[in-house]
């Protein structure tokens, strides 16, 4: 019997390593085997078994066909017969970074990855076409500070589908932020971004030197989350304004938050 979908239990990877041995999965060849790599002792007794339940202890003497395609639970010191060897994720920026490997006789048409807040049923594929099989890494933008997120990655071969481990990562908090615009100088249109920790009512403005209001950009409640709104170098009119120095104000929890740009026409 294939097995065509397994899980594998695993907790939260904060780095990227390799360790010396791996709780992983590794696939037996067609043949018999008198003591499996899983065992936990005597001869033909099978334990840990991915995807089906452990074999009863009771069954000894004889011996035991293992089909093709039968994937098996092991603690193992060499990686080269593993399907998926390593999967790890860290912040960079703004963006979590996931990264896997796989072993080198690991065949496969290419990896899909689901991210989930509960780590429940309700995972949600992030890519929308599958991850070609050379390309072992992804880049989630879409994830927010403060949050805990459970990833799944899924290597999908040719006739069945492999789930590895769910990985747990924790965000650090961030407390409400204006970024700097971009670009800056800009010329005819920049992009203002910031950043709510909750919901709140939400003004941005755009002012001159002599500290009279150019433009309202935005006012109104907003979720939690990261925004991008654009400003393109016109007054509350319509009007072009000339070059020069203004400063976008971002005003939320009550808090104000400033940056200076830079308009050259």
């Amino acid at each position: 019997m294939r097995i065509k979908e397994l899980f594998l239990l695993g907790g939260c990877l904060s780095a990227i390593l390799i360790p010396l041995q791996a709780n992983s999965q590794y696939q037996i060849v067609n043949g018999t085997f008198n003591s499996a790599g899983g065992t936990n002792s005597g001869s033909n007794k099978v334990y840990f078994s991915v995807g089906q339940p452990a074999v009863s202890s009771a069954l000894t003497g004889g011996s035991y066909q293992v089909l093709s395609g039968f994937w098996h639970q092991a603690w193992i010191s060499s990686t080269v017969e593993v399907a998926i060897t390593s999967f790890a994720g860290k912040l960079e920026g703004e963006s979590v970074r996931l990264l896997w490997t796989i072993g080198s006789s690991t065949t496969c048409r290419g990896f899909n990855l689901y991210r989930s807040e509960t780590g429940e049923g309700d995972f949600d594929r992030l890519n929308q076409d599958l991850i070609p099989p050379g390309v072992m890494e992804y880049y989630d933008p879409t994830a927010l500070p403060g949050k805990t997120y459970h990833y799944r990655l899924e290597a999908v071969e040719e006739g069945g589908r492999i789930f590895f481990t769910s990985l747990a990562l924790s965000l650090p908090a961030l407390p409400l932020t204006l970024y700097q615009n971009y670009p800056n100088p800009f010329n005819p249109e920049t992009q203002i971004s910031f950043f709510i920790p909750q919901r709140s009512r939400v003004r941005v403005d755009i002012f001159n030197v002599k500290g009279r209001r150019v433009v309202n950009l935005l006012h109104g409640y907003k979720e939690t989350g990261r925004y991008t709104i654009a400003w393109n170098g016109k007054d509350d009119q319509g009007r072009r304004v000339q070059s020069g120095i203004y400063y976008c104000r971002l005003t939320a929890l009550k808090k104000i938050l400033t940056k200076k740009m830079v308009l050259l026409r």
